[in-house]
């Protein structure tokens, strides 16, 4: 199934009227995602605003500015051209047609800014076409979060190494203290750095010792990093991804003591663990039952604990 014909089974299953994907420059990357681009070449350049609508109903159309019109035509979307801003308005009813309660890709007070791409202005303007729009969340991640097979074995590919450049980081943290050698936060990461050669990570693996594993973002200094030396504490938070859009990222964080924890250390790091572990039961309980769950209520499970532990 293609990803409009999937995005057309969502809309019509939401209850929507239609689902319109706007976009000015490149501004919103959903249309990339969802237009079909010709074989072995890329959707054509837009300089100016384009709106894929795809009704519930019927077949999808694409507004778009008429000097465009040529290269999207190649979609084998309808194409509607307009050629002034009167124009664009009439070309947007027209393709909207009747529909009143159409998804788009803006969170309402800004909640959730992954998916708000849609400007003020433009839904100012469909309201005042009459229309009401409503965030295209769930729609997108129906459509474009979905995972199929060659995902799912990106995917177990990357656990497996993540997994093997965590074991070989903390297997040459211990090698070296117990030669009497120095190692350092930046000699860690450039060595999980070259364990994931060959996979997507986007940023270098997090490395902190002491004081800088509670920065949860720490980036170590390759001029001045933090020596890691007998009963020093390490945080070490990495992740990675077969390249390509469609695959899903690894990303695991561990800590790590050199000796013995002090209680408070213990202490913490059992409250957390504990956090995930309610986490995990949770998903396995309610996939068992065939109940759906959200991850922002995973996420408050968590939070909920480890409040009540007194970290909050």
């Amino acid at each position: 199934m293609d990803n409009i014909t999937r995005a057309q089974s969502l809309v019509q299953s939401a209850g929507l009227d239609a689902w319109m994907v706007h976009d000015f420059r490149g501004n919103n990357p959903v249309l990339a995602r969802l237009l079909p681009a010709p074989e072995n070449e890329s959707l054509p350049m837009a300089t100016r605003r384009v709106a894929l609508v795809i009704p519930a109903d019927g077949s999808p159309q694409l507004v778009c500015h008429a000097i465009e019109a040529g290269g999207f035509a190649q979609t084998g979307i309808e194409v509607i051209p307009y050629g002034s801003r009167d124009e664009l308005e009439g070309a947007l009813r027209r393709g909207l047609g009747t529909s009143r309660n159409v998804a788009v890709e803006y969170s309402p007070r800004g909640e959730l800014p992954t998916v708000s791409w849609v400007d003020a202005g433009t839904i100012e303007l469909l309201q005042g076409m009459g229309v009401e729009p409503v965030s295209s969340a769930d729609l997108l991640q129906g459509v474009l979060a979905t995972w199929d097979e060659s995902a799912l074995a990106g995917h177990r590919r990357s656990c497996e190494a993540t997994a093997a450049a965590m074991e070989d980081a903390l297997d040459f943290v211990r090698a070296q203290l117990a030669s009497g050698s120095v190692t350092n936060e930046y000699e860690i990461q450039s060595r999980i750095s070259d364990k994931l050669t060959g996979f997507e990570t986007d940023h270098p693996a997090i490395v902190g010792v002491n004081g800088h594993a509670a920065d949860p973002h720490f980036s170590p200094s390759s001029t001045t990093p933090e020596n890691m030396n007998p009963g020093d504490w390490l945080l070490i938070d990495l992740w990675a991804r077969v390249p390509g859009d469609a695959n899903v990222y690894a990303d695991i964080t561990w800590v790590a003591c050199a000796g013995e924890p002090t209680v408070k250390q213990q202490t913490v790091f059992d409250i957390v663990r504990r956090a995930r572990d309610l986490v995990i039961e949770q998903m396995q309980r309610t996939w068992q039952a065939g109940e759906p769950i959200a991850g922002w209520q995973l996420d408050r499970l968590a939070r909920d604990h480890i409040t009540e532990a007194g970290y909050g």
